[in-house]
């Protein structure tokens, strides 16, 4: 995360007006999580929130570097990332909000690519996608025994890039849907 925290911060000292502080629910790829407060341990937690303006921004920034990570930023709407630490005892009560999660994610016609279960770690990766297949948004719910991380990534998503995206700005689990990624279009649902 700390690349991505240094970029934003390097793009707020050169910007004034930077929020769009737009309205992303109508959006299809949006997802609206629950209140983390309750099971946020309190020593340790992130909140990114990127919006459009500033995502444009950031793909100017990046042209020189990577085209193709430029070009897939530049189609995002919004980065939205929590991630904290979990009080012990809200673990389980954590994991039951997933489950109530990934079943909201399938009634809406999410297609979930990645899901893990053990002991160690619960992970859930989604995308929604149009008529044509093309993504529209990615959703990454995980806990472990001690974090939890919720990522939701709305506009035009490539997935053969998203790992460069993941590499570029630090994103947590993005990595999991490189690593575990079926062809999208066989909609690995589990419906």
């Amino acid at each position: 995360m700390k690349n991505l925290i240094y970029l934003l911060i390097a793009v707020l000292l050169t910007t004034a007006n930077f929020a769009q502080k737009g309205d992303y629910s109508k959006e299809p790829g949006f997802v609206k999580f629950i209140s983390f407060d309750e099971f946020d341990d309190g020593s340790e937690s992130t909140e990114v929130l990127v919006e459009g303006k500033l995502l444009r921004m950031v793909s100017k920034m990046m042209e020189k570097k990577d085209k193709d990570v430029a070009a897939m930023v530049n189609g995002l709407k919004l980065v939205k990332v929590n991630q904290f630490k979990v009080k012990p005892e809200k673990i389980g009560k954590l994991k039951s909000e997933m489950e109530k999660i990934d079943k909201t994610m399938l009634s809406k016609d999410w297609d979930r690519i990645v899901r893990t279960r053990g002991d160690k770690k619960y992970v859930n990766v989604y995308i929604k996608t149009d008529a044509k297949d093309n993504i529209q948004g990615l959703v990454v719910t995980t806990v472990d025994k001690s974090e939890a991380i919720f990522v939701n990534i709305v506009g035009t998503i490539d997935l053969e890039k998203i790992g460069k995206l993941s590499e570029n700005f630090d994103i947590p689990e993005l990595d999991e849907v490189m690593k575990n990624k079926p062809k999208y279009s066989e909609k690995a649902n589990g419906k």
